[in-house]
């Protein structure tokens, strides 16, 4: 409902010679408010003083005064900060009479608004628009007519659609869109419009004759006369329903929107948009494994070719072979390869090669190879990685792990002997990108995340076990209850409810704990609060609840503003409010605090009767 305050005011003078009365039925029924009027009365105003050719600003507040009656001089006495300006004056009297607006109720008197039947259509917008001014600023989820129109609407057979928005939507802003589009995808041969102003001007049939573009305009009041598009309509309003419940801005989100549509196959032809326009598959960000027949043809065609101009051959080197290496020439007198044989330790990937000898370990590239030998070209090489031998195999332990004692491998599978170094061009060299391992590693540690539990996330726990002290098999026959004096190992994790990790032991909040039985028929979890009452009854409010709890994310920090608005708004939630609120909100530890079973259990007894238990913690 509105926040107004009234007032029995009426407004004389000659910048307005009608009362508050006869204003209504300018404005509509439906505006019936002081700030209505007022803001009526003061165009009447400014009309006035603008006639008069009055400029100085006292006495344009002095007239003010004068024609607002002796009621709003009352009020105006009252004020604070009025000034001596005409400017300031109205500014004061304007903050006073627009009242505040509930703005969830003016977006409902907006959409429930409809053209009655002895009013024109330009009166009914004009009243949307009047309707649309009550929100003060605030945005409209539903886009006025004018605002948003598809120009043009589809793309024949192909289904693709293309939405522009508007802010107007003449005829010569149209033909504007329209040149974008046409300059994109090519003149079109026909186009359907309904009956609109701006496709009957003028100038628009004369842009299509221009251009032989055949222009139908559809029957009025016959919307099946242009199915495709409205149907097109219903999902777009949906989308943009969608993103405006979600507080997105619907205008980015329907890039977003018409992106996945004209990638997502069709149900009428099972291709989807682009492929029908464009003759292939557009990216989004879903991975695509689908590569084109010709793309791989011309790669396979371009790999032979270069095969061929490099004499490339399959390889011979395996697991176990001698190989040498090619060495950096210090001086004329140095061998172009080292002498030291290397031993292959390691093929994969079908690209590299790890090669060792004693306590250095090296990477080639398999397109090395020549004649039994390694023949390097860039000089790409791992760090060499001293690893110490000793006469007895280390044990993989905490304490001695090491690239000798660890087998790691890629995400992928692949081995790698030595992960503590990169490759590099050379020794001491900077890090080269195909290093895949390297990269690998990076990628994992950038995007690795740990969740948080969204409820229950700071907490304690304690092990201990729980022992029956009375006969209770008439409720439950099970064995965690078979006798006096059993004792069963337990586990138990207390927590606060809405806290976050790192957040204070000691806020005030419900506290919950979970008790699992290590009992001789399996495992038993039982959940429990420190109250015997919750706040909502309807779980689908639990998100909610939890929500108003939790961090604001525009400020990370407690908003009071979400938590009393549920509680409020919620009526059941009193009960536990007044709990929290009370010293079982701050329990002087875990030790003295009460248990309650969030649940009603169904137990068996011996007598294979059904009772009905909730578990009670002292």
């Amino acid at each position: 409902s509105h926040c107004f305050e009234t007032y029995s005011v009426k407004f004389y003078g000659p910048a307005c010679a009608s009362h508050f009365d006869n204003i209504n039925t300018i404005i509509g029924d439906e505006v019936n408010s002081l700030a209505q009027r007022w803001d009526k009365w003061t165009n009447s105003l400014d009309y006035y003083i603008r006639a008069s050719g009055i400029s100085d600003q006292k006495q344009k507040r002095a007239i003010l005064l004068h024609l607002a009656d002796a009621e709003v001089q009352e009020i105006f006495e009252t004020l604070p900060d009025t000034g001596e300006h005409y400017k300031t004056a109205l500014e004061k009297l304007n903050a006073h009479f627009n009242p505040c607006k509930n703005i969830a109720f003016e977006r409902h008197v907006f959409r429930q608004a409809t053209q009655r039947a002895d009013e024109s259509m330009d009166a009914f917008v004009t009243r949307l628009r009047t309707l649309a001014k009550t929100n003060r600023g605030q945005y409209l989820p539903i886009p006025f007519a004018n605002d948003m129109r598809q120009l043009p609407p589809s793309y024949g057979a192909s289904r693709v659609h293309q939405s522009i928005v508007s802010v107007s939507t003449t005829a010569a802003v149209i033909i504007n869109r329209m040149k974008s589009c046409f300059a994109v995808h090519g003149l079109s041969e026909a186009i359907v419009t309904d009956n609109g102003p701006q496709f009957v001007a003028e100038e628009f049939d004369l842009y299509l004759r221009e251009h032989g573009i055949t222009h139908r305009r559809v029957t009025p009041y016959w919307p099946q006369a242009n199915s495709e598009v409205e149907r097109f309509n219903r999902t777009l309003e949906k989308a943009i329903r969608a993103a405006n419940t979600e507080g997105k801005d619907w205008k980015s989100e329907l890039n977003t929107f018409l992106l996945n549509y004209r990638a997502t196959a069709h149900c009428t032809t099972g291709k989807s948009p682009a492929v029908l326009l464009f003759g292939r598959e557009i990216r989004t960000k879903l991975p695509s494994l689908n590569t084109s027949q010709r793309d791989r043809c011309q790669k396979a065609k371009m790999k032979k070719y270069a095969d061929e101009k490099r004499h490339a051959a399959p390889s011979n080197i395996k697991r176990g072979d001698k190989v040498i290496l090619k060495q950096e020439r210090k001086n004329k007198l140095s061998t172009k390869y080292d002498p030291d044989p290397y031993t292959v330790s390691l093929k994969y990937q079908y690209r590299l090669l790890l090669c060792y000898r004693k306590n250095l370990q090296f990477t080639r590239d398999r397109s090395s190879e020549k004649s039994g030998y390694m023949k390097t070209l860039y000089g790409l090489s791992r760090h060499e990685s001293k690893l110490q031998k000793k006469k007895t195999p280390p044990t993989a332990t905490p304490s001695t792990l090491t690239p000798a004692t660890v087998q790691a491998s890629t995400q992928a599978g692949a081995p790698i002997r030595n992960f503590t170094g990169s490759l590099t061009v050379g020794e001491g060299g900077p890090i080269v990108l195909q290093d895949i391992y390297f990269l690998e590693r990076m990628q994992h540690a950038l995007r690795e995340r740990i969740p948080e539990r969204f409820v229950h996330a700071k907490g304690a726990g304690a092990h201990g076990y729980f022992e029956v002290t009375n006969d209770i098999t008439n409720h439950c026959k099970a064995s965690l209850f078979s006798e006096v004096g059993k004792k069963t190992k337990c586990m138990v994790r207390l927590s606060t409810v809405g806290g976050e990790r790192g957040s204070s032991d000691n806020e005030r909040d419900a506290r919950g704990f979970a008790v699992k039985f290590y009992t001789d028929e399996g495992i038993w979890d039982l959940l429990s609060l420190s109250t015997a009452v919750f706040f909502i009854r309807d779980p689908i409010l639990f998100p909610h609840l939890i929500h108003c709890q939790k961090k604001n994310p525009s400020s990370n920090l407690k908003d009071p503003n979400a938590f009393w608005d549920f509680m409020t708004i919620r009526e059941e939630s009193v009960h536990m409010l007044m709990m929290i609120f009370a010293d079982r909100g701050i329990p002087d530890g875990y030790q003295h605090m009460n248990g309650y079973s969030g649940n009603t259990f169904t137990m068996v007894n011996t007598k294979q009767e059904a009772v009905y238990v909730r578990f009670k913690w002292k």
